[in-house]
C-alpha cells in the first residue's frame, strides 16, 4: 500500500509538472508571436518634469519614439538629489551608494569597469555622460519650477505652468512624464512638544557633513541607508549621540560575505522565485542559530544580528537597510540606541520606555513624503493605486508618474527606464494599456500592502524582480526563460542566479541592443557569487525549486558562450 501511494503522489508529481513546462512555453510563444495593437502612430509634444535619473531616462526612451521632448529642471543641473549645491538638500559630502554600478546603471547605457559602489560624485558624472552621450542636454531648461499640470481646456492635453527668472509661464502639451521623484518633500514627524525645543531640530535632507554638531548632544530620529551613514559621522565628533528607533531595521552589510560582491549581486530571479514565508523562516532560525548556539564573538556582527532579529519579520516584507555603517558607532559605545520619542519638554527628550536625554539637536532621519500634488485637482498620497505604480485611473494614459517605484533590493533607475519605455511606446500607439488595467492596479496594489506590511508607510516599495518582469512583459522585451532552460541552459543559469541588472531587457524588445547587452552579461565579474557564501540564500529557494537545476551547478564560474541570432530568434 506505501508503494502504491508513493507510485500516485510520483504520477502527480510529473503530470503537474509536465503540464507547467508546456503551459508556459505556449504562454511565451504566444507572447513572442504577438502583434501590437493597431493604433494611429503619431509623434507628440511631450513634457518631462525634472533632470534625475528618473527624468533623464524619460527624455533618451521618449526621444528613441520621435517624440517632441521638453524638459523643466528646477535647477542649474541634472543629477535631481544626486545634484550637491548649497542651495538644496539631498546627498551628503561624503555619500556612498547603497546599490552597485551595475545596478544603477541603465540598460542602454551598462556601467564599465569592475563591479563596485558610485560616490554621489561619480554618478552624477555617470549621468552627464549619459545625457552627452545621447545629446539630452538640448532638450532641458533649467531653473525653471514646474509650479502646475492641469488639463487643457479642451480636455485633450495638458498646460503646464513654470517660473522662470521671475516670470510665470505656461505651455500646453499632449502629455506630461512627472519624474521630480519620491525625495524631494522631506517628511518630518509629528513629535508632541517639538515646537517648544529649546535646541534646534533639522531634517537630514540638509546635512552635508558632521562640522556643525561638534560638540553637541544630538538625538537622532529614525534609521535609513542615507541615515546610516549620517549617524555614523555625527557620533564621531558628538558629545553625546542618541538614535531613536521605532522598529528596529533588517540590516545588511554593503559587501556581505567577501569584499567586491556587493548585496546587490544577490538581487536575482533565483532568490526571489523562493517562497518569502518559507526564506525568511530559515534565514530567521539561522540567525537564531549564530546568536543562541554558535554565538557570534564580533560585537558589530552580534549588534546587526539582534537588530534584524527584531525587526519584525525576515528581509521579504520590510525595506532593506542596505548599509551597516551606523553599527560601527553603536559597537564603538560612541552612539547608544533607544525607542520611538514619546515628547519633548525643553531641552529634554522622553522615550516610550520612561527613559531621557538631554539634547542640543535633533536631526529627523524620517525620510521623504512620496505623496503627488502636483497636478490641478487630484492628491496621490498612494502610489500603490496606480497601475505599475506610474498611471492614475483617473487621469488616463497620457500623464505618467516615473520614479515612485523603489525596489527593496535593486535600484530605482532600472524601474524608472522600464516605465518611460512602456510609456512612449504607449504615446506611439505601439504598445496600450490592459483592458482590466484599473483592477490590476488594486489587485498589484494589495499584493504590495501586503508583503510590505512592516514598510507600510514607503508606498514606492516594490519587489524589484517582479516589477522588472511585469515591466518587460508590458513592452515585450522578456527573456523567454522556459525556453531558455531547453534551448540554451547556461545562458539561462546565468539569467536566474546572476544579478538581475538592466542590460538584461535590452537584449530583445523595441530599441534592443542585443550586442552591447550581450558583451556586459559576458563579464566574467557577473557570474554567479561563489557558493559556499550562499548558504543561506541558496537553502530557502532550493526547497521550492526542482531538483533538476542542480545540474547546472556543474556550469558554474564558466564565460557565456552562445549564439545571438538563435536566442532572438525564439
Amino acid at each position: 500500500h506505501c508503494c502504491e501511494m508513493w507510485s500516485y503522489v510520483v504520477l502527480v508529481f510529473v503530470t503537474y509538472n509536465v503540464a507547467y513546462i508546456l503551459r508556459k512555453l505556449w504562454q511565451e510563444r504566444c507572447w513572442s508571436k504577438a502583434e501590437p495593437p493597431r493604433i494611429e502612430r503619431r509623434k507628440r509634444r511631450v513634457c518631462v518634469i525634472g533632470a534625475g535619473p528618473a527624468g533623464l531616462t524619460s527624455i533618451k526612451q521618449l526621444l528613441d519614439e520621435g517624440h517632441e521632448v521638453t524638459c523643466f529642471e528646477k535647477y542649474s543641473g541634472i543629477g535631481g538629489v544626486f545634484l550637491s549645491s548649497a542651495d538644496k538638500g539631498g546627498v551628503y559630502d561624503s555619500a556612498i551608494l547603497t546599490i552597485s554600478n551595475f545596478m544603477m546603471a541603465f540598460g542602454d547605457y551598462p556601467a564599465t569597469g569592475r563591479i563596485r559602489y558610485w560616490k554621489h560624485d561619480q554618478y552624477l558624472r555617470y549621468l552627464h555622460d549619459y545625457a552627452e552621450k545621447f545629446k539630452l542636454f538640448t532638450h532641458i531648461r533649467f531653473n525653471c519650477i514646474t509650479t502646475k499640470v492641469a488639463r487643457s481646456v479642451s480636455g485633450a492635453g495638458w498646460t503646464v505652468s513654470y517660473t522662470t527668472q521671475g516670470r510665470t509661464l505656461s505651455e500646453s502639451f499632449d502629455a506630461v512624464a512627472v519624474c521630480c521623484g519620491a525625495h524631494h518633500a522631506p517628511n518630518m514627524p509629528a513629535i508632541p512638544g517639538i515646537d517648544g525645543f529649546k535646541g534646534e531640530v533639522q531634517h537630514a535632507s540638509l546635512y552635508k557633513n558632521n562640522q556643525m554638531y561638534r560638540n553637541k548632544k544630538v538625538v537622532c530620529v529614525g534609521i535609513g541607508e542615507s541615515a546610516a551613514d549620517v549617524v555614523y559621522e555625527i557620533a564621531q565628533v558628538a558629545a553625546d549621540c542618541t538614535l531613536s528607533m521605532r522598529r528596529t531595521p533588517w540590516v545588511i552589510k554593503r559587501n556581505p560575505y567577501f569584499p567586491g560582491f556587493p548585496n546587490d549581486m544577490y538581487t536575482t530571479r533565483y532568490r526571489w522565485s523562493a517562497n518569502p514565508v518559507l526564506y525568511d523562516g530559515i534565514l530567521n532560525g539561522w540567525y537564531w542559530i549564530l546568536r543562541k548556539i554558535i554565538g557570534v564573538k564580533n560585537r558589530h556582527a552580534s549588534i546587526l544580528r539582534e537588530l534584524c532579529a527584531h525587526s519584525g519579520n525576515g528581509p521579504s516584507f520590510q525595506f532593506l537597510v542596505k548599509n551597516d555603517k551606523f553599527v560601527e558607532a553603536i559597537a564603538a559605545d560612541k552612539c547608544r540606541t533607544a525607542p520611538a520619542i514619546a515628547r519633548v519638554e525643553g531641552d529634554t527628550v522622553h522615550f516610550v520606555d520612561k527613559t531621557t536625554v538631554e539634547a542640543d539637536t535633533i536631526v529627523c532621519c524620517t525620510g521623504y513624503d512620496d505623496s503627488i500634488t502636483l497636478v490641478e485637482g487630484v492628491v496621490i498620497k498612494d502610489v500603490r493605486q496606480m497601475f505599475k505604480h506610474c498611471y492614475h485611473t483617473e487621469l488616463g494614459t497620457d500623464i505618467c508618474f516615473i520614479g515612485w517605484a523603489r525596489p527593496n533590493t535593486g535600484g530605482i533607475p532600472a524601474c524608472a527606464e522600464m516605465q518611460a519605455r512602456y510609456f512612449a511606446l504607449l504615446l506611439s500607439g505601439k504598445r496600450s494599456l490592459p483592458s482590466n488595467w484599473k483592477q490590476l492596479a488594486k489587485k498589484e496594489a494589495a499584493i504590495e500592502s501586503k508583503q510590505f506590511y512592516l514598510s507600510c508607510r514607503l508606498h514606492t516599495l516594490v519587489q524589484y524582480s517582479t516589477f522588472m518582469e511585469g515591466m518587460a512583459r508590458l513592452i515585450g522585451c522578456q527573456l523567454p526563460l522556459f525556453t531558455l532552460f531547453f534551448t540554451n541552459p547556461r545562458f539561462w543559469f546565468k539569467m536566474v542566479f546572476a544579478g538581475q541588472y538592466a542590460p538584461q531587457y535590452r537584449i530583445r524588445g523595441p530599441h534592443a541592443l542585443p550586442d552591447q547587452s550581450i558583451a556586459f552579461l559576458n563579464q566574467g565579474q557577473l557570474a554567479p557569487a561563489p557558493f559556499m557564501i550562499r548558504v543561506v540564500y541558496v537553502l530557502g529557494p532550493l526547497l521550492t525549486w526542482s531538483l533538476h537545476v542542480l545540474s547546472l551547478g556543474l556550469l558554474f564560474g564558466r564565460p557565456l558562450s552562445f549564439d545571438k541570432e538563435a536566442l532572438l530568434s525564439i
